[in-house]
């Protein structure tokens, strides 16, 4: 009888994990996606404008209020673009900031030409943003 309900048990403590590992996914998943925002800067090895926006931008990014509405993220183009995302075209020069929110592509900068370009077309980007919870 002991073995019985050992083994009940285990197999009880095995679903009961696994379903509260689903349902936390699917509530994380859909909690951070509709009320998140990020901002992939997509880099390639050896962009020169890459590398100074890397230097000038990220730094001071997350002091910012733009920085906290939308989180950057780096993503190296050739290991792809994050899945599950719609976006407006393909990435086809770096840097490009692409401004994300609920899996959609809110807007894209492509390019880097100073500091005082890029905040002025990021605040363009983020003004629909609703702030963070």
């Amino acid at each position: 009888m002991t073995r019985f309900f050992r083994h009940f048990f285990k197999h009880l403590v095995i679903s009961g994990l696994v379903v509260l590992g689903v349902v936390t996914a699917a509530f994380g998943a859909t909690t951070r996606s509709a009320h998140s925002a990020e901002l992939f800067m997509v880099e390639r090895a050896g962009c020169p404008w890459c590398r100074r926006a890397d230097a000038e931008i990220t730094p001071v990014y997350p002091k910012t209020d733009e920085g906290r509405l939308a989180p950057m993220r780096h993503v190296d183009l050739s290991a792809g673009l994050p899945p599950n995302i719609v976006y407006k075209s393909p990435v086809r020069f770096t840097p490009t900031f692409i401004l994300v929110s609920g899996n959609h592509e809110i807007g894209r900068i492509t390019g880097y030409m100073s500091e005082d370009a890029f905040w002025g077309q990021l605040t363009e980007l983020t003004r629909n943003l609703a702030p963070p919870h």
